[in-house]
């Protein structure tokens, strides 16, 4: 029975000839020998497609850094040029080790940019992933721990399961520099609780995701602890009535003047305008008066603006904590 992925990209690059002709980047995918993974009934060959067609197809995927240093992953879009010599999860997963191409807006690399995909392939119910041994190394420029290569692999699961052709991932590095991808433990990997057990396939994380709900918390914590300096990373630029995000001294001064916020909750639900770049959830909050006495405000509004990522709209969160 011919294999329906490769029917599926057949398709496509059929129909993508009359694009123009475009450059890929460089195939750090292995041959369908085997790895060294011990899941030996678990093996199928690579799924780097045959063929030497150059007919590309404009394919777009979504793509998780860190942001912000934080123990966060948020997405960043992409489009990419889809050839037989290429698939999309091996340019995912080379743009993850390339790193964000902006900086300025607070995404982050996890990996040794030295780092090289030894192989991709299919196993029976889950697709593993091969680097090279330079993924477990610091490099000039990152200071990469446990927790960044926690992160580092939880990137990889995370914006390949977003293509919805596969649920579970495992990483596998190649130790020895000799094309064979072996598991990591726990402690290598960054999952400590594991200890000297493997890592085995992941699912999809939402926990480290940079939600609409994880946004709002993280701004409002930043409050709470008068944090401007991290809340400016988690305001919209131009906010959702055409204004533009104020300098941080003004933030800082605004807030300032406001009852102080001690805690808060958020109801249930969240309510995306039409076009899906707007969002409103409901806050619950506790504030102090300028007398010291606790003040409680219930069924407050918040609006979130998705710009890169979804951020807190600076006029919104102002008015719900000059609430009476």
């Amino acid at each position: 029975m011919r294999n329906p992925r490769r029917r599926l990209l057949a398709l496509v690059l059929a129909l993508a000839c009359c694009l123009p002709l475009c450059g890929c980047q460089s195939s750090f995918y292995g041959v369908g020998e085997r790895s060294g993974d011990d899941d030996l009934s678990g093996y199928t060959k690579a799924i780097l497609p045959s063929g030497e067609g150059t007919a590309s197809a404009k394919i777009p995927a979504c793509v998780y850094y860190r942001y912000l240093d934080e123990d966060l992953l948020a997405p960043v879009d992409y489009e990419f040029s889809l050839t037989a010599q290429t698939t999309i999860e091996e340019m995912i997963v080379q743009r993850l080790i390339d790193g964000p191409e902006d900086l300025g807006q607070g995404f982050g690399s996890l990996f040794n940019p030295d780092t090289k995909i030894v192989q991709i392939k299919e196993q029976n119910g889950y697709l593993s992933v091969t680097l090279s041994s330079e993924f477990l190394q610091d490099s000039e420029e990152l200071d990469l721990g446990a927790e960044e290569r926690r992160l580092a692999i939880l990137s990889i699961v995370n914006s390949i399961t977003e293509l919805g052709e596969h649920s579970r991932v495992l990483v596998l590095v190649d130790k020895q520099d000799n094309g064979t991808g072996t598991r990591l433990t726990g402690n290598e990997a960054g999952f400590t609780q594991l200890g000297v057990s493997t890592l085995e396939p992941l699912s999809r994380d939402v926990s480290v995701l940079l939600t609409v709900q994880k946004t709002v918390e993280l701004s409002l914590m930043a409050v709470v602890e008068r944090d401007y300096g991290t809340l400016m990373g988690y305001l919209a630029q131009a906010d959702f009535d055409g204004s533009t995000l104020p300098d941080a001294q003004t933030v800082s001064d605004s807030l300032s003047s406001c009852k102080t916020l001690v805690s808060f909750s958020l109801q249930e639900g969240i309510t995306l305008s039409a076009d899906g770049q707007q969002a409103t959830v409901t806050l619950d909050y506790t504030c102090v008066d300028s007398s010291g006495l606790p003040v409680e405000t219930g069924s407050v509004p918040l609006r979130l603006v998705r710009e890169s990522i979804w951020k807190l709209s600076y006029a919104s969160l102002l008015a719900g904590l000059s609430q009476p």
